[in-house]
């Protein structure tokens, strides 16, 4: 999340594109949730890696 705030170049274009996405959907704010409460994301990471 402190990514998003704040400028940092080696990640400046995936950033962007997030902070782009979130204003288009209007969303003012972000929560940080634990890998063990999102199964879903967990498991599509753990795909990814691959």
């Amino acid at each position: 999340m402190h990514m998003i705030n704040q400028n940092t170049l080696l990640y400046d274009n995936l950033i962007v594109e997030c902070r782009c996405l979130m204003m288009k959907l209007k969303i003012t704010k972000l929560s940080h949730v634990f890998r063990e409460q999102n199964k879903v994301a967990d498991t599509l990471a753990k795909e990814g890696s691959f």
